[in-house]
């Protein structure tokens, strides 16, 4: 069993299909296909537990790049420099998928052409910066009022998300804590009372 429970573990850990095929095959033989569909099925889940929370922190330093680059396009445009220098500028600093973005939508803003970033903030950015073009109002300050706003809603989704924290934490509590201390410290204290009694 302990084997089986290390085979499983470097499969995880390699994340390779054809490695937890192996280790299910040998949990096959084993322990039988109860044991391999186990093994099989734990591995499954835990790789794509492990995809899910990559792409998560992959959007959130996305996010937070996105959010470095409109501040450092609105410090840059408050001390007197162009726009699309700014932002070109800033896309190079933080570079990554938010750099592509900010300087493809920069050629297509010098171009005329409708500006769609998938970066939300970087969208607002622009945004703001065709309508400072088409009407006169100062840039800078619309700038760093986006920054600002998007850092007010992130602040607001860490809390709400640590508001959650605990009925999160109520299942392990609930469901693998709590029963172990019963069968390791209740259990046996209430069989010797019972033995006790018998006598």
């Amino acid at each position: 069993m302990v084997l089986t429970i290390v085979m499983v573990l470097a499969a995880l850990s390699l994340r390779r299909w054809s490695t937890i095929i192996l280790v299910s095959l040998v949990c096959w033989v084993i322990g039988g296909p109860l044991l391999a569909a186990t093994a099989a099925g734990g591995a499954v889940v835990f790789r794509r537990a492990l995809h899910l929370r990559g792409r998560r922190l992959s959007a959130r330093t996305s996010n937070a790049d996105a959010l470095l680059a409109v501040e450092a396009t609105g410090l840059a445009v408050a001390a007197g420099m162009a726009f699309e220098h700014a932002a070109t500028l800033a896309a190079k600093a933080v570079g990554g998928l938010v750099g592509s973005d900010i300087e493809r939508s920069v050629r297509s803003l010098q171009a005329s052409i409708p500006v769609r970033p998938t970066v939300p903030v970087i969208d607002e950015m622009f945004a703001v910066a065709a309508e400072s073009r088409a009407n006169g109002a100062p840039l800078a300050a619309s700038i760093t009022a986006v920054a600002d706003d998007e850092r007010r809603e992130r602040s607001t989704r860490e809390r709400r998300r640590l508001a959650r924290l605990p009925v999160k934490l109520l299942f392990p509590l609930a469901f693998l804590i709590l029963p172990g201390f019963l069968l390791l410290a209740v259990a046996p204290a209430v069989l010797s009372g019972i033995g006790r009694l018998t006598l």
